[in-house]
Order: C-alpha cells, then sequence, then structure tokens
C-alpha cells in the first residue's frame, strides 16, 4: 500500500479542486439549486467545502499557510458564485452558497486545531 506522502496529497487536492470546480459550472443546473437551496445542498455546500479546506490544511506547515488555506477555499467560493451568476445570468447572487461554504472552511479550521492532521 502506498505511503500518504506529502506530493501524492498536493496532487490529490489539486485533482479535488479541479473536480470541483468543473462540477459547480457543469451547465446542468438541477432545480435544487436554483434560489434558496435545500437543506440537502446546504449541508453538500458545507461538508465539500469542509473537506476541501481539510485538505489544504493538512498541507499548511504554519498558522499563516493555515490561514491562506481557509482563506484560499473562502475565495474559491466566491469565485464560483460569481461565475455561476454571470455565466447561467442567475436572478441573484447566491451569497447563502459562500456562507455555507465559509461555514465548511470554519468548522474544519477548528477541526484541525483540536485534531491536526499534517503530512509531512
Amino acid at each position: 500500500m502506498p505511503k500518504l506522502t506529502r506530493e501524492l496529497l498536493k496532487r490529490f487536492a489539486f485533482v479535488w479542486v479541479i473536480c470541483l470546480i468543473v462540477a459547480s459550472l457543469q451547465p446542468f443546473r438541477p432545480p435544487a439549486t436554483r434560489g434558496r437551496a435545500s437543506h440537502k445542498h446546504q449541508i453538500e455546500h458545507v461538508v465539500v467545502f469542509g473537506a476541501t479546506a481539510l485538505l489544504l490544511l493538512a498541507l499548511a506547515r504554519t498558522g499563516k499557510e493555515e490561514w491562506k488555506a481557509v482563506g484560499g477555499v473562502f475565495c474559491l467560493a466566491v469565485a464560483i458564485e460569481i461565475s455561476q451568476f454571470l455565466i447561467y445570468h442567475l436572478a441573484a447572487f447566491e451569497w447563502w452558497d459562500v456562507r455555507e461554504d465559509s461555514i465548511g472552511a470554519a468548522i474544519a479550521l477548528l477541526i484541525h486545531q483540536v485534531w491536526p492532521f499534517v503530512v509531512p
């Protein structure tokens, strides 16, 4: 079984983020994602963006890098929502999605503070 290395985790995180962007911007927009989202959709945002933050936090070596990881996830969330707003001509910017994404990243930071997982 291959050992989890920093390089392997970097590659996985890169692929994860690319898949997140592609899935978020693909043209099929399920009805549940138009307008105010369902609780299931909100939980999906918290979990997916929390997992993204945990991946990046595992790569952080300093407190400054931890904040950059969480800030990067927030910026990614905003960039995705701006892109969706512009591409799909949405009636309103989906701030509630950014809120759930931020909650996921904040929960990930709390988890990382309690149970740090750092790849050497």
